[in-house]
């Protein structure tokens, strides 16, 4: 694999895939943050990603950080420090599938022609003392690597 661009966004994660029906056949999407998480997205990445849009297949890895809620805290105070059972991972709403597909659709047009060339992919959900955002890391594919991905 080779690395094709390694960016940071700041902004508060998003999902998409859900979606309220507002009736005769109109639906929205059910997270009010999704176009403002998706501008964020684009924005970071044609800062990144100066090149011709990919159209091979690729490889993402997508880190979503969320800020510590107060709870998380000894006495609701960030500088008491962290409770010793305060976890890491981030394992509530929203599901990491919507995140990959919100934040792989607003990469369309700006890292890739089309996110059906994302071959794979792998995405976290951690908490972080900073604001949120996310790390994404895209590679490109070869075809011999194949054995290598079908071992993990």
């Amino acid at each position: 694999m080779q690395l094709a661009t390694n960016f940071e966004v700041i902004g508060r994660p998003a999902p998409q895939g859900s979606k309220v029906n507002l009736g005769r056949g109109r639906l929205k999407e059910s997270s009010k943050y999704l176009d403002a998480w998706r501008n964020d997205v684009r924005n970071a990445a044609l800062k990144s990603f100066g090149e011709a849009l990919l159209r091979g297949p690729v490889f993402t890895k997508m880190v979503f950080m969320f800020p510590r809620p107060k709870s998380h805290y000894i006495s609701n105070n960030p500088s008491r420090g962290l409770k010793p059972n305060a976890p890491c991972w981030h394992t509530s709403t929203p599901d990491v599938d919507k995140l990959l597909r919100s934040t792989n659709d607003a990469l369309t047009g700006a890292v890739w022609v089309d996110d059906c060339c994302v071959a794979g992919a792998l995405g976290t959900k951690i908490y972080t003392p900073l604001q949120g955002g996310a790390i994404i890391s895209i590679y490109l594919l070869e075809g011999e690597e194949i054995d290598a991905m079908v071992k993990l």
